[in-house]
């Protein structure tokens, strides 16, 4: 159940990464790299759905614990990335005047 889910979060948060990461001009190693290190989550999670259900309360934390990371890492890439965005925006205003 959770395994179906998390492929297409992890595809549609490589997508998000990647229009952001066009706004910068920086290159996908960065995404690639994020994305590499959340396929585990998925490894995970299969392991998680083939446990005894007795088990699986704990793998249900773990995994929501791995899940809000990811919404704290990702919040505050987003946070950094509209800050250089502001930034380059105001350089680029300033070099007009």
């Amino acid at each position: 159940m959770a395994e179906s889910a998390l492929p297409f979060a992890l595809k549609r948060l490589t997508s998000l990464l990647n229009e952001e990461m066009k706004l910068l001009g920086r290159n996908r190693d960065v995404v690639e790299c994020i994305r590499d290190e959340l396929e585990p989550t998925v490894a995970f999670l299969r392991h998680a759905d083939a446990m005894d259900p007795e088990h699986r309360p704990l793998c249900v934390k773990q995994a929501l614990d791995i899940a809000f990371d990811i919404e704290v890492v990702y919040e505050e890439f987003m946070l950094r990335l509209a800050w250089h965005v502001v930034m380059e925006m105001d350089s680029m205003s300033r070099g007009l005047k």
